[in-house]
């Protein structure tokens, strides 16, 4: 009785896996079927940055993140990101291009302001 137990368990396992496998392949020929005459293309942006020059956390706190943008200045979070609050926004310069957190104590930080790739929407900096 046990042995047919085990064996109508172990079968039921097996054609759970097979279809399983059998629906993800489907379901990736489907999408290869659905993007094949898609092409690649860049879309932007124009330098490997992006708007974002710095992403500092701190090692003992992961939801302690500042991230310095290129152009909108340093933004907080103490979530792990679920919410942002700027922290730069009373200062002389929206161009950040590195961001830095005292490990010690993350109520000090270090700014440094302008940034290392230009664009056409470059924000200039009143300081290093």
């Amino acid at each position: 009785m046990v042995k047919k137990f085990k064996l109508v368990i172990t079968l039921v396992f097996l054609f759970l896996g097979l279809a399983i496998i059998n629906s993800l392949s489907f379901a990736q020929s489907l999408e290869k079927n659905l993007i094949k005459d898609f092409s690649w293309r860049n879309i932007g942006p124009a330098n490997t940055y992006g708007r974002i020059s710095d992403i500092e956390a701190l090692d003992r706190d992961f939801t302690f993140v500042l991230v310095a943008s290129a152009s909108c200045g340093v933004w907080k979070s103490t979530n792990t990101g679920i919410t942002w609050m700027p922290i730069f926004d009373h200062y002389g310069s929206s161009s950040i291009g590195d961001v830095a957190i005292f490990e010690k104590n993350p109520d000090i930080i270090w700014v440094g302001t302008g940034e290392k790739n230009w664009r056409t929407i470059y924000s200039p900096s009143p300081g290093a």
